[in-house]
């Protein structure tokens, strides 16, 4: 039985280390216009319709997943701020979310929408950032289980979030 402790409590300390010690890199992507550091797997992906080409980047490290797309439209979006709200809004009713805040910010000069959002009865804690600048809408969401849920990671995602001229 002790053995078992030992080997469960060595796992347990290995497990907890090993986040810290990530390697981070930075993902540019040139067709989506933005730039991110990340750690972890990365899948991306691109969808093409009549309004807009969409440029779709994953993350996965530990417990929190990470999304950032970029869409770039036929028509400029500036001066387009209603959009920030209909894509907040059609985001949360796709994943039949519900607000715990949202409020405007600002990146960098580009107006922008700031959100958390729980679902699946709370268990799932979300944030949301989306801005439109030019042609471009910039989607950034991180998710996780809500007891999983790395602050820190998440603030570093999207913190090092950078977009391209």
């Amino acid at each position: 039985m002790k053995k078992y402790m030992l080997l469960f409590v060595t796992i347990l300390l290995m497990s907890v280390s090993v986040p810290a010690q990530e390697n981070w890199n930075s993902f540019k992507s040139e067709m989506g216009k933005f730039s991110i550091d990340f750690s972890g797997g990365v899948s991306v992906s691109e969808r093409i319709t009549k309004k807009a080409t969409t440029y779709k980047t994953t993350f996965t490290a530990d417990s929190l997943n990470i999304m950032v797309s970029s869409s770039k439209h036929i028509k400029s979006l500036d001066g387009k701020d209603d959009l920030l709200n209909v894509s907040v809004d059609s985001f949360i009713k796709s994943i039949k979310g519900s607000f715990i805040s949202k409020k405007h910010i600002e990146y960098d000069g580009v107006k922008g929408i700031y959100a958390v959002m729980s679902l699946q009865d709370g268990t799932v804690l979300v944030e949301y950032k989306v801005y439109n600048k030019g042609y471009y809408q910039y989607q950034l969401v991180a998710y996780a289980e809500k007891n999983l849920y790395n602050q820190k990671s998440a603030d570093r995602y999207f913190d090092s979030f950078k977009i391209i001229d």
